[in-house]
């Protein structure tokens, strides 16, 4: 299995024990925007809001999670969309949700990698905290923006480096999460670039992600540091990893070395 399919895997079935059957629409490890107007709850209304998007919209949300995201894009129009997670958990979840909202008929899920072809095209792209993942993000850029139709929109929401970081920050980041390399926003603007044309925008989130205290995070960072060595002995079913690297993350924004940005391309109708 592929080790962003475990995580994922293991976020949804840890959220779902704490919670007692219910999921949460993101993860203790995503971060929570708090948007300046009061009218936008979540990043689903921020998105209507930016983008206006068609009513007739085909949309793909790449890295769908339980699949939130994609139905409130489609709940109050007649827009479709596909969404493609790698985690069988979350995919199985999303559908049966679609379902209950009567949403099945023009919201599917599949358990999928964003580096496999996709057999329609799409009127937006949406991938939020999920490119970070991917094996090679000038791979995963190409097929996704293979399937834009001409003017459409793709928005990539993310954490972007900005600066030299320590090995003993990175390092967690990349084995409990699986993100082979950090990247910056420029990197990403230049590799589309390359792949076609299209005009872009960013939208700087960093100054609205509600952070811990500095003065609590390094002690939760050495607890969970110790606590993800003490599982991993037992060889004990735990997301103590994958939360010690969350904090590792939260340092490295506390030391103004990420950001976290929207970035939206439109891609030529040419």
């Amino acid at each position: 299995m592929n080790n962003t399919a475990q995580i994922y895997n293991k976020l949804f079935r840890a959220e779902k024990q704490r919670r007692k059957g219910a999921i949460p629409k993101a993860y203790p490890v995503h971060k929570e925007i708090k948007f300046r107007h009061q009218s936008l709850q979540d990043i689903s209304d921020w998105l209507l809001a930016e983008l206006k998007i068609a009513d007739d919209a085909h949309i793909l949300d790449a890295g769908c999670g339980v699949g939130y995201t994609l139905m409130s894009l489609c709940r109050q129009s007649s827009r479709s969309g596909t969404g493609i997670s790698l985690s069988r958990r979350e995919v199985e979840y999303a559908r049966k949700v679609a379902l209950s909202a009567q949403l099945n008929n023009r919201c599917e899920f599949r358990e999928q990698s964003f580096d496999q072809p996709l057999s329609k095209s799409f009127d937006l792209i949406i991938a939020i905290e999920s490119i970070k993942h991917a094996i090679s993000y000038e791979n995963t850029l190409s097929n996704l923006l293979q399937h834009l139709k001409p003017g459409g929109q793709f928005v990539i929401i993310d954490d972007f480096i900005t600066d030299y970081a320590p090995l003993f920050i990175i390092r967690p980041i990349r084995k409990y999460w699986s993100v082979p390399g950090l990247f910056n926003a420029q990197e990403v603007i230049n590799c589309v670039d390359k792949i076609g044309s299209f005009t872009y925008q960013e939208v700087d989130f960093s100054n609205q992600i509600a952070f811990r205290s500095r003065k609590l995070l390094l002690p939760k960072m050495i607890i969970a540091f110790i606590l993800t060595w003490l599982f991993a002995l037992f060889q004990k079913y735990n997301v103590m990893g994958i939360i010690y690297a969350g904090l590792c993350l939260e340092w490295l924004y506390h030391k103004e070395k990420m950001e976290y940005k929207a970035i939206i391309f439109k891609k030529s109708i040419q």
